[in-house]
């Protein structure tokens, strides 16, 4: 049986985009029709629930999952009984990442089938001044072997799902001796934002491509005709990361930015 798949996505820098790729390859050969939709300009979710299964993926940043996939999903419209995965790449500290997921869409009535957390290099610009860079290249070959469990537990628990009925959720647990789940609990769009600092666009690097407005989760950029950036912003340094130009800077000058996988924004797989 050929099962329908969707999968709503964040990537910053391509991290998340990369590993959704490589995600969505392993369901559809195993038979699924596997549909992909970046959240920065893919936002459609009328036919939400026409879907077997939904998948939700993003970065965590401030010790949470993105703001710009936590504020998608409060704006779903509610599902009955509907399943879903849910995965993100680190590079620092999960936390309770996934159980802040799972509880913000059983709210929208999703029962979680399968989680998974994945390394990822380190993206924050401040971070990669000293040159010491965590998980570098991650994920990678070397998160090949996860990515093919976590590919093959969602089919397996669908598949069950669908065959014997909706079984009780996959219980994600709250990381109460973390202290960083709380800190994540509690942080705000705006602080990381102020840790972010105030954006500077050099046009005279600047060529107006519009990538760092289409690919920006939070869709806090507008041309007009130069970048502009409203209070929307949630201080991920997508824009910053992924400029070809390296015409955004804050306080810390663009040659710090990250963009090895900068061409996994639309989830191509390995090879695509």
């Amino acid at each position: 049986m050929s099962y329908r798949i969707l999968i709503y996505y964040h990537t910053a820098t391509g991290n998340t985009g990369w590993l959704t790729g490589e995600i969505a390859r392993r369901l559809r050969e195993k038979g699924c029709n596997v549909t992909l939709r970046n959240i920065a300009h893919q936002r459609d979710t009328s036919d939400a629930g026409s879907y077997d299964l939904t998948g939700f993926g993003c970065p965590v940043m401030g010790f949470r999952p993105t703001f710009s996939m936590t504020d998608f999903i409060n704006k779903l419209p509610a599902q009955q009984g509907k399943a879903a995965f849910i995965y993100v790449t680190c590079a620092g500290i999960c936390a309770s990442s996934l159980w802040i997921l799972s509880q913000l869409l059983s709210e929208k009535g999703y029962g979680v089938i399968a989680a998974e957390q994945f390394r990822g290099e380190v993206s924050w610009p401040v971070a990669r001044v000293p040159g010491i860079i965590p998980d570098k290249g991650r994920p990678d070959a070397r998160d090949l072997q996860t990515i093919m469990q976590f590919s093959a537990g969602i089919y397996d628990a669908l598949k069950r799902r669908v065959e014997k009925g909706p079984a009780a959720p996959f219980a994600v647990p709250f990381a109460f001796f973390n202290p960083f789940s709380y800190l994540g609990r509690t942080n705000k769009a705006a602080y990381l934002r102020s840790i972010m600092g105030t954006k500077k666009v050099d046009q005279s690097r600047c060529n107006r491509c519009g990538l760092c407005e289409k690919y920006c989760g939070s869709r806090a950029i507008s041309l007009g005709p130069w970048p502009e950036f409203s209070n929307a912003c949630c201080g991920c340094w997508g824009c910053y990361s992924i400029c070809p130009q390296k015409a955004i800077s804050t306080f810390i000058a663009p040659k710090w930015q990250y963009n090895t996988k900068a061409n996994y924004l639309d989830a191509l797989a390995a090879g695509d």
